[in-house]
């Protein structure tokens, strides 16, 4: 067996461009955005818990070229700034500069020589030893690519990313543009400008006419919610962080025809497969928790315009779903549509950066406890207890021709929400169901997270079945 990093030189042979950039970084280092302030500020206070690392694991079937490989993720590297972040300290602060992506190296492990039981076993011990990775935040690359080697027609290709430099939408482009490389296509332009001109504006504090909408539309949206965290959060019970691994939770699969059911009852309404699924989500949370009013954190890619951006982007939109009785399915999903509908344009308004905002318009006026007011005043919530995420796998693919990929569920360790449902549409046109209690409370114990859950999946083959007669 051979472990071998590759330099951050361009392999002999290999097709694109012929130099990686010389130079790396900007030209004085930049300040955290208001997404990576909280992760910052979680390292400082519990270093070590969480480790904020995510986890891609890819599996490559057919004859890869790895130097081609080991060059198209290199190449990658140089495209996307963000893989390239480095935190460093200035003062008690900390400021973001980039590395030279010459200095990235792939890490290859030939595991082809090994008899299969070792070699399985050896893949095993690998996966592991990913999961369990913590990143080095100041001074050390964030972003890390090995290939595991099992023969000539099986590689495993593993992406592990510091939260702080992307999200988890990165990983569909880290695989679209390595794919495009190694596919010998013409490059596209470099993304430092684009990425740079991102992030300045992430952090610039003068005003934003779209910012102060969006905390305007909350505030008025939000004003007479109820409050969750009596009914979920146990703040004296509750265990310290965990890994993921380690979280209550409750899983279960739906098999791609009763998808396909789900997919029908979008159409006959009008709306989207999410949406069906966030109607059921309501009226099972409705049913068992007796909530018919609810605040729900929907997970977004938080890039607006720019779907290609690479970047700790992802955000969270704050839908309040209200289901007072429950009316027919078609009503039902047409009540989240319309509750959906006026989010959808606040994508990009950061909620990190919505907060930062209340906080100096409460400060302006004199009112030091307004940002920190009940939810019946409209605050943007600090904690939002029930959320809700949407993942599909059919995107993560590493498009060659002879080359058939499939990426695993994105394995992060990371906080979770108290109550969070992750829902991964697979390659079969399955979708898996993830209900997890992101803070160990006993009040959302594994056998209340089964019981919601089986609420919910009767929903939804309930209305499956219902659309199928139809």
């Amino acid at each position: 067996m051979q472990d071998q990093p590759a330099a951050g030189r361009r392999p002999e042979g290999s097709p694109g461009p012929a130099n990686l950039p010389e130079q790396g970084s900007w030209q004085s280092p930049k300040e955290l955005s208001p997404a990576q302030l909280p992760i910052w500020h979680a390292e400082i206070l519990r270093r070590g818990t969480p480790r904020w690392t995510q986890l891609g694991v890819t599996t490559l079937d057919g004859g890869i070229d790895q130097h081609r490989l080991e060059h198209a993720l290199q190449d990658t590297v140089a495209h996307y700034p963000a893989l390239r972040t480095c935190v460093v300290r200035q003062g008690r602060e900390a400021r973001q500069i980039l590395h030279d992506a010459s200095g990235f190296a792939v890490n290859r492990h030939d595991l082809s020589g090994l008899p299969a039981e070792i070699r399985e076993r050896r893949v095993a011990e690998l996966l592991g030893e990913a999961e369990r990775h913590r990143f080095r935040l100041y001074g050390g690359w964030l972003f890390k690519a090995d290939i595991l080697v099992c023969g000539p027609e099986r590689s495993i290709l593993l992406l592990l990313l510091h939260h702080i430099a992307a999200d988890g939408v990165t990983f569909p482009l880290i695989l679209r543009h390595a794919a495009s490389v190694y596919r010998g296509e013409a490059a596209t332009a470099r993304a430092d400008v684009a990425y740079e001109r991102w992030l300045d504006r992430q952090t610039r504090r003068d005003p934003d006419p779209a910012l102060d909408a969006a905390l305007d539309f909350y505030q008025a949206e939000l004003a007479g919610a109820p409050d969750w965290n009596e009914r979920l959060y146990d703040r004296e019970a509750a265990t310290p962080l965990h890994e993921p691994p380690d979280l209550p939770r409750s899983t279960c699969v739906l098999e791609p025809a009763v998808v396909q059911g789900l997919s029908r009852l979008a159409e006959r309404t009008a709306s989207t497969l999410f949406i069906v699924l966030l109607a059921a989500y309501g009226v099972a949370l409705r049913q068992a928790l007796d909530a018919p009013d609810l605040v729900i954190g929907v997970f977004v890619s938080g890039r607006g315009g720019e779907a290609g951006l690479v970047a700790m982007a992802v955000n969270m939109v704050l839908v309040r779903l209200r289901l007072d009785s429950l009316a027919d399915t078609a009503a039902l999903v047409g009540r989240a549509k319309q509750a959906w509908r006026p989010v959808r344009r606040l994508e990009a308004a950061s909620i990190h950066a919505l907060r930062q905002l209340a906080q100096r318009r409460a400060a302006a006026k004199g009112d030091a406890a307004l940002a920190e007011a009940p939810s019946g005043r409209g605050r943007i919530p600090e904690r939002v207890q029930i959320s809700i995420n949407f993942l599909d796998m059919r995107n993560t693919v590493f498009d060659v021709p002879g080359i058939i990929s499939r990426t695993t569920h994105p394995q992060s360790a990371f906080p979770l929400n108290d109550l969070m449902l992750v829902m991964f549409r697979e390659y079969d046109d399955s979708l898996q169901l993830r209900l997890i209690n992101g803070n160990g409370t006993p009040r959302l114990s594994g056998e209340r997270l089964k019981a919601l859950l089986d609420v919910l999946t009767n929903i939804l083959y309930n209305w499956s079945t219902n659309s199928s007669n139809n």
